[in-house]
């Protein structure tokens, strides 16, 4: 309220900040997916996003097909999330779909992703092992040198793992210089 700049920067969707937040005044646009995207909570717009192209993005839903895995791809389109995934029998993505669909700043769509489509980034959640296995697999195919790949344990679901799949220059220094340039400020 009295005109500091401030921001704030989370691996999460824009949802994880709106919805928890929404009572702070966010004077500046907010660093969300990693960096993959900057976005202003006040104009409910995403100003910048680096994507994984439409060409590149249907060469890893490919790699994710031959793998046999569930994955949701998360696209802007008119400055809405929209996230295509597909039915699964797994119990855990089922839940993880029931939980994160109730937000009005997620679009979840079941169907195919559009091959016309550049994706800002790819999310899959399974077990440990698999999650390794395929990203030993992505290595293979160069696709680690070409795109940011990122692996962490799942803290909500036991013995599973999440990969997410980002533009290579989507990281959270990347968007701070372009927001600082944006701003023209320092700090």
């Amino acid at each position: 309220d009295n005109g500091m700049k401030f921001t704030i920067s989370t691996m999460r969707t824009p949802a994880s900040i709106i919805e928890p937040m929404h009572e702070v005044k966010l004077p500046l646009p907010v660093i969300a997916m990693n960096g993959a995207v900057l976005y202003d909570t006040n104009q409910h717009s995403y100003i910048k996003a680096y994507v994984i192209s439409k060409e590149t993005a249907q060469k890893v839903v490919k790699l994710i097909k031959a793998s046999g895995l569930n994955f949701y791809s998360n696209v802007i389109i008119d400055d809405m999330l929209v996230i295509y995934y597909q039915d699964t029998e797994d119990t855990i993505n089922q839940e993880l779909v029931r939980k994160l669909r109730t937000s009005p700043y997620r679009n979840y769509v079941r169907r195919p992703l559009p091959e016309d489509e550049a994706v800002v980034y790819f999310m899959l959640l399974d077990k440990k092992e698999k999650i390794a296995d395929f990203y030993e697999f992505l290595a293979k195919e160069k696709l680690t040198e070409q795109l940011r790949i990122i692996t962490y344990d799942s803290t909500d679901y036991d013995g599973y793992s999440y990969i997410k799949i980002y533009n290579k220059n989507a990281t959270k220094e990347n968007m701070i210089t372009y927001l600082k340039e944006m701003l023209s400020i320092e700090d």
